[in-house]
């Protein structure tokens, strides 16, 4: 008995190894352990000795930073964990019985240490079949049924192991808690205010197993499991209140709670406005003045499924931004820290994001569809007033790496989270007020506008009135909860950086995308506003935006694979061209095929082509995939984070968006033809011929149908057939084409028809080839699904360096 306390004493004593030599001692040293890195925090003084703080190694592991843990003042954690104890103390019975239930209980499990032989050998097991597997001796199929066995069993001995209790470790604790707490229990209420700094280490010791320290909260896990379950992670913060907001425990360890009442109230006032707004002026439960027999119906074009789910999908987006929206305001009124409300943000941002980017891609999948026209992004007004937000959307998703990992630029974080729900609000006023014209706006009374916009005008001038007032109130304010010593400006965390790093390449994307939200929003209002100040009506068309936009959109790419490349603290840019040599000679290596093309053309399917190689392959040497055997690199890529897997589909299906794009801009053809039955229309190496046209009457429409057949000309194969139709809508008295594709691979066979020629027995037919597609379709849900698994992702996971 005796040889196990001094085993128990010593491991105690190897925990708690770094405390100081001279200066403050402290009660919690070796029991607080941080729930992101797993370290051990250890006590320290300041420079001038006036103040002790714990702090966690993994801060500044080897001059790297592993987490983000913050330090936490000595006196006010140590003063709340003992409040804590004292309230344990109080009940010694219950921990006796406690103790003794648990003896029993476990009296017949099996011994800790054969299930930890047995753990051993399994393991053992299936390293030597993976290394009889990697040698060729053995088949996938044995080595893979063998694996599953041999894991199936090793998982049911862990958590038989999980459960396990050594009787010696239990009777051992029982003794040491139960002689000392029965003293004192007597005594309670009267020596524990005094006790001396002695006391409550051994009373500290015996009873509490250790102390959790993670991004929300601070918890206390005593050893005693009955206790445990009353008070499981119970949060420090209930006995020390408001005077940890001075230490440098996280804001939501302290006042989680207000800026969650906070963050409610504002978003509660923006639903009751938009709940106001729909009660006063488009109530649905309004009674009519009369019953109509047969309704005006609705927009020929916008009876179409992509419809039912674009718009659902697209506002889904533009309200998710109101949340990020009230945590902003509540974390500048309450003075949050940076890193803090990023982490808290940021889920909500990239939710929202990834929303938006779908129901964008679903706008743009409907009108490619449904327009007859051929394209899925024509630059209109309503077109743009989606984008804006997204382009703000995109930049602030990056910023809000560099506020989590660095803990500055809140600020500018903050005024782009306001930003993004202005916008989104923007785009719902001109959307229902009827100012641009376009397809998108449906506003039959102009009560709507004037609505929404005076809710826009209060939202607007009353966040920055927000934003200007308690950023300059915390500029001068020393009530943050960083220590002083370690608040850090933009130019302090850039100093020492080489330029080529992650953080100069993330800074730099985030200015480029707000010049392209700038570029938008000037092309989208300046007619509105010229034509309100001076009456004279012109449009800004694609040759505006294409421009400017494409050489942008290039040095966007560039950035990002120079940005996953480098690390934060920035390093010699030289390196990449050997490294990823085959990524670039891939993209080189497509020139020869593409060099007729226009140069914009030419560049961005090399530079995409690129990116998207470079992605694979530097996930490829994340994990090991030529290096070692695939077995391993199986297990190494289980091993990697979510959040890579998020940042990887994003960045592959920005890459795939932009070749898509390209490929479908430069290679796409257009042809059209008054066609008689029999007569043909070729386009690239496909044959479109007209074989029949019936007209055909639906219960809303009438239409001119007409069937023809697609040939490859290169086997002379008949792949399938289309079927436009001419429709016009009865109750509507509109005339709309409905468009046909035949879509494959890697390109669509598009076909649209008109008005028959009466005189020639003709009818009017236009066939494209749009070529790229179904990458484009691809690249946007790469990006959105992406985007929504970075949102649930963990960044705790990290994958091996090998």
């Amino acid at each position: 008995m005796k040889f196990d306390i001094v085993q128990e004493q010593l491991s105690e004593n190897r925990k708690r190894a770094r405390m100081q030599r001279s200066g403050r001692r402290c009660l919690l040293q070796g029991l607080m352990v941080c729930q992101c890195c797993k370290y051990i925090y250890y006590g320290m003084s300041n420079v001038k000795g006036e103040r002790s703080y714990y702090r966690c190694p993994g801060n500044r592991f080897g001059g790297n930073r592993v987490c983000n843990s913050k330090s936490i003042q000595v006196d006010i954690l140590e003063e709340a964990v003992w409040e804590e104890v004292k309230m344990v103390l109080k009940e010694p019975e219950a921990m006796t019985k406690e103790y003794q239930l648990r003896l029993v209980k476990h009296e017949s499990t099996e011994a800790k240490d054969e299930l930890e032989k047995r753990a051993n050998k399994i393991e053992q097991g299936i390293e030597r079949l993976a290394y009889v597997y990697a040698r060729g001796h053995i088949t996938k199929e044995k080595y893979d049924l063998e694996v599953e066995s041999m894991e199936r069993e090793l998982k049911g001995i862990r958590d038989q192991r999980e459960e396990t209790v050594d009787e010696k470790r239990l009777q051992r604790e029982l003794d040491f808690i139960t002689s000392s707490v029965e003293s004192f229990s007597s005594e309670v209420e009267l020596e524990l205010n005094q006790a001396d700094w002695e006391t409550k280490l051994d009373i500290i010791r015996k009873l509490v197993q250790r102390i959790e320290v993670d991004d929300d909260n601070v918890h206390v896990v005593f050893r005693l499991k009955e206790l445990a379950l009353e008070r499981q992670k119970k949060s420090v913060q209930h006995c020390i209140g408001s005077p940890v907001s001075s230490t440098g425990m996280t804001p939501e360890r302290t006042n989680g709670s207000k800026l969650k009442k906070i963050s409610l109230i504002i978003h509660g006032l923006i639903c009751f406005c938009f709940l106001l707004f729909t009660l006063l002026e488009s109530n649905p439960f309004t009674k009519m003045p009369g019953i109509e027999t047969d309704g005006l119906g609705f927009n020929p074009i916008l009876q179409d499924i992509g419809l039912a789910i674009h718009p659902p999908v697209l506002y889904l987006g533009y309200l998710g931004f109101s949340v990020p929206f009230s945590l902003s305001i509540a974390g500048l009124i309450l003075n949050t820290e940076g890193n803090v409300w990023a982490k808290i943000v940021r889920s909500w941002v990239l939710i929202s994001w990834s929303l938006l980017t779908l129901g964008i891609s679903l706008g743009s999948w409907w009108a490619y569809r449904e327009l007859g026209w051929g394209g899925f992004w024509f630059w209109d007004p309503v077109e743009n007033v989606s984008l804006m937000p997204w382009l703000i959307a995109v930049a602030l998703t990056h910023l809000l790496l560099v506020v989590r990992n660095f803990n500055t630029l809140r600020n500018f974080a903050i005024l782009l989270t306001l930003t993004t729900f202005i916008l989104s609000v923007t785009g719902t006023f001109l959307v229902r007020s009827g100012i641009l014209t376009s397809v998108h706006t449906f506003a039959d009374d102009p009560r709507y506008g004037l609505y929404i916009l005076a809710l826009l005008g209060v939202i607007t001038v009353s966040s920055l009135v927000i934003f200007v007032v308690f950023t300059r109130k915390n500029h001068t304010s020393f009530q943050y909860s960083i220590l002083e010593s370690e608040k850090k400006s933009a130019t302090q965390v850039t100093a020492g950086r080489r330029f080529f790093s992650r953080l100069t390449m993330m800074l730099m994307n985030n200015l480029l995308f707000i010049t392209t939200f700038f570029i938008v929003f000037i092309g989208t209002l300046y007619p509105t506003v010229l034509e309100y100040l001076t009456g004279e009506l012109i449009s800004v068309g694609a040759p505006y935006y294409n421009s400017l936009f494409n050489s942008i959109a290039l040095a966007i790419l560039v950035l990002t694979m120079i940005g996953q490349y480098c690390s934060w603290q920035g390093n010699s840019l030289l390196p990449i061209f050997r490294e990823y040599r085959f990524s670039f000679c891939s993209a080189a290596a497509i020139l020869p095929f593409i060099f007729h093309m226009e140069l914009m053309i030419v560049l961005s399917i090399t530079i995409s082509i690129a990116l998207l190689i470079f992605v694979l392959e530097a996930y490829s040497k994340r994990i090991c995939l030529f290096k070692v055997a695939f077995g391993g690199s199986i297990l190494l890529a289980r091993r990697v984070s979510k959040s890579y897997y998020a940042m990887m589909l994003a960045h592959a299906g920005v890459a795939i968006l932009v070749l898509g794009i390209s490929y479908s801009v430069g290679w796409q053809e257009k042809k059209e033809n008054y066609l008689g039955i029999g007569d043909s229309i070729t386009v690239n190496k496909f044959k479109v011929t007209l074989r029949n046209i019936e007209l055909i009457k639906e219960k809303n429409f009438h239409a001119v149908r007409g069937t023809m057949d697609i040939r490859n000309l290169l086997n002379n194969k008949i792949l399938g057939e289309v079927t436009p139709e001419y429709r016009f809508y009865l109750a509507e008295g509109q005339k709309n084409a409905e468009s046909s594709i035949y879509h494959n691979l890697f390109s669509d066979i598009y076909v649209v028809i008109g008005e028959i020629d009466k005189s020639k027995s003709k009818i009017a037919a236009k066939v494209h080839y749009k070529p790229g597609m179904s990458i484009i379709w691809l690249g946007s849900f790469l990006i959105a699904f992406g985007s929504l698994l970075a949102a649930f992702s963990s960044s705790k996971k990290v994958a091996p360096s090998v």
